[in-house]
């Protein structure tokens, strides 16, 4: 008797749900009950992906990889945002102790501090400000989330990296396909990454280098299979027009095959993949005749000379002159910047950042260093960038005492990181920053378990 009538209560909250979204719709003359079942979805799916945590991550580092291409139905940007919130509630509410890395969460909670210093006097918005530390720091939510995935193991972790690198596999053939149309340019040229991503794709491609490397290193891959798949993002880079490509695979390769993997068979093999590296930038310069790394007079054009859309737009390397002329007016903010989320860029009028509003000219927001050095000035550009060092530090330390493949895939991801610095806004990305701090945070869970064992 009591479960048939706490049945009918039930169902009568369910009726006057749908009665109570069934007026609102006529009263209103919107699809409520639309929204409202949209809003029950995304409610289950959330306590679905809170209960299921590696679920969970993967599902971030999927959306965050493809966000630009699912911008095409609903703002990427917010959904990964979503994510990390959930990731953070899965933080806050979980029962055991939380696990976290010390000395890389002061160096961001001091950063921060000093990012949003200047706001004291240039103001912001709370909306502006929310979303802008999403954006820059998301990444601390991500890291010490996946660090307290306590039951994670090497099976698991396995399955996320080759997850990864099937997921770009499948993105070049889409790549392929849009290329062999004819009516995709360069920039659109990105599979199912979205337009303007070639060179967030690239950037993947580099730390999918890194995961294959550490499969090789491990001998879960044949030397036919890595060069086999180390082709991939050379011919993008030759059908997709993104030069940096060919110089990045080059530094990756040769950091592997002559300081990690250093063997005869290695030099035979870095032989073999120059060989064929030569003959596919031969095909890039027969597609783009125009854009030959080899003629000096583009390559200084290229890297100094550039403007990219209006007059007045920064170059990768002069872009500091003329942030401190046109942007900044004394040293004060010079060494500060105007404050996180004052260049914020948005296609909703109330989270554009005041910066972005007048100076989205410069294109300031297409490169990490000028992007960094606008809000975060000279001081927080240096303490953003010894954030991504420090990675690097421990990804060597650890290669050098326990010579693990996943210490191989973090030096290489994070040499990546620094290559990629001058190049585009990478860095800021979350595809980019969601696979990279995944990946550390698993490097720290394999330290915690080889310390275990040798206790």
């Amino acid at each position: 008797m009591k479960n048939i009538l706490q049945r009918s209560v039930v169902e009568l909250y369910i009726y006057i749900f749908f009665i109570s979204i069934s007026f609102l719709a006529i009263l209103l003359k919107y699809d409520i009950l639309l929204f409202a079942n949209l809003g029950i979805i995304v409610v289950i799916g959330s306590i679905f992906l809170l209960k299921n945590k590696h679920l969970l991550l993967l599902v971030g580092i999927t959306v965050s990889i493809f966000q630009g291409g699912l911008s095409t139905f609903i703002s990427g940007t917010y959904v990964v945002c979503y994510i990390y919130i959930l990731m953070l509630i899965a933080i806050l509410i979980s029962r055991n102790k939380i696990r976290f890395d010390k000395f890389i969460l002061v160096l961001c909670i001091v950063t921060l501090l000093l990012n949003i210093t200047p706001l004291i006097f240039n103001g912001t918005s709370i909306p502006i400000l929310l979303i802008s530390i999403l954006k820059r720091f998301g990444f601390i939510i991500v890291y010490i989330y996946t660090l307290n995935l306590l039951s994670f193991s090497n099976k698991k972790q396995d399955v996320i990296s080759k997850l990864f690198v099937w997921f770009l596999i499948i993105n070049f053939f889409v790549a392929v396909i849009q290329f062999s149309k004819g009516t995709y340019l360069q920039d659109s040229i990105t599979g199912l990454l979205g337009y303007g991503m070639s060179g967030i794709l690239i950037y993947l491609f580099m730390m999918y280098i890194g995961v294959i490397s550490g499969f090789h290193y491990k001998k879960k891959l044949s030397l036919f299979s890595f060069i086999l798949l180390v082709l991939i993002p050379l011919v993008y880079s030759a059908i997709a027009e993104v030069k940096v490509g060919f110089v990045t695979t080059t530094i990756l390769l040769m950091i592997y095959f002559f300081f990690i993997n250093r063997n005869y068979k290695s030099f035979i093999s870095l032989a073999i993949i120059f060989i064929i590296l030569i003959n596919i930038y031969s095909l890039f310069v027969s597609f783009y005749p125009n854009h030959d790394f080899a003629n000096k007079a583009f390559l200084e054009k290229y890297l100094v000379e550039q403007d990219y859309g209006a007059d007045g737009s920064i170059n990768r390397f002069n872009f500091a002159d003329k942030i401190d002329t046109i942007i900044f007016s004394n040293q004060t903010e010079r060494f500060l910047g105007m404050g996180l989320g004052s260049g914020n860029p948005s296609e909703i009028d109330m989270l554009k950042g005041n910066l972005f509003v007048e100076f989205d000219y410069m294109k300031y927001r297409w490169f990490t260093l000028p992007y960094l050095y606008v809000e975060s000035g000279l001081i927080g550009l240096i303490l953003y960038i010894s954030i991504y060092l420090t990675p690097l530090i421990y990804s060597l330390k650890h290669f050098k005492k326990w010579k693990s493949p996943l210490s191989v895939t973090a030096i290489l991801m994070s040499v990546t990181n620094l290559m990629f610095l001058p190049y585009n806004s990478g860095l800021l990305d979350f595809g980019v920053i969601t696979v990279f701090w995944t990946f550390i945070a698993f490097l720290k869970l394999e330290e915690i378990e080889f310390r275990k064992k040798n206790e």
